[in-house]
């Protein structure tokens, strides 16, 4: 994604990667074959993409038959994660996937499933997308301000991601979570509150949290 990294840099002492030298599985999901029925085969959609968790209430189904035909690297596997890549409204949100209430589950042709190698961690690369280095490139598509639709999978294969050694990661990762413990506490508590300034001064505060995270 050559325009966020032209506009964002992360810290200038490390070294850069792309996402698919760190990965195992990049692929967008096939486009399914519903059932107007509750049954064994969910599908993932968009629209339970949020950055909090896996939405399940908008899960969908698929028929057995297509549920079968289906290669074995199609069906999320935990860690995986699992980024919009089109929508209006929802391209650029990214979750990672964890076994719940269902243990087997695939996703529709409008998500990316990336599934890392063991050295990068899936907590890392998340928050990283979650980042203004990352989600700039996001507000730009949703604007209209570039000439793309969609996040293809070329563009996602070589977004390019920090190359630092696990163990830093994992420190980033403490640090984040930290963060994001006590904000979440903060937001929740400006549920009932109307006054937007407030929250977009939270917002503020979240993102650029993230972007020093990163430097």
């Amino acid at each position: 994604m050559n325009k966020s990294s032209d506009i964002l840099k992360f810290n200038s002492n490390w070294k850069s990667t792309t996402i698919d030298k760190v990965s195992d599985y990049v692929q967008r999901g096939k486009g399914p074959k519903y059932s107007d029925e509750i049954n064994d085969y969910p599908v993932i959609n968009q629209q339970c993409i949020h950055w909090e968790k896996i939405n399940y209430k908008y899960i969908k189904y698929v028929k057995k038959d297509y549920w079968e035909s289906l290669e074995s690297h199609r069906f999320l596997k935990p860690g995986d994660i699992l980024w919009n890549s089109t929508g209006t409204g929802t391209i650029g949100r990214a979750s990672i996937f964890f076994p719940s209430e269902h243990q087997k589950v695939i996703v529709d042709g409008h998500i990316t499933i990336i599934r890392l190698e063991k050295n990068y961690n899936p907590l890392f690369l998340f928050y990283f997308i979650a980042s203004p280095y990352i989600q700039t490139e996001m507000e730009m598509i949703f604007s209209g301000s570039t000439d793309q639709v969609e996040l293809n999978l070329p563009k996602i294969k070589k977004t390019i991601i920090p190359d630092i050694s696990i163990k830093d990661q994992n420190t980033i990762i403490s640090k984040i979570k930290f963060f994001y413990e006590n904000y979440y506490k903060l937001n929740n508590s400006l549920i009932n509150i109307s006054e937007q300034k407030i929250k977009g001064k939270l917002q503020k505060l979240e993102k650029k949290f993230l972007l020093d995270s990163f430097k």
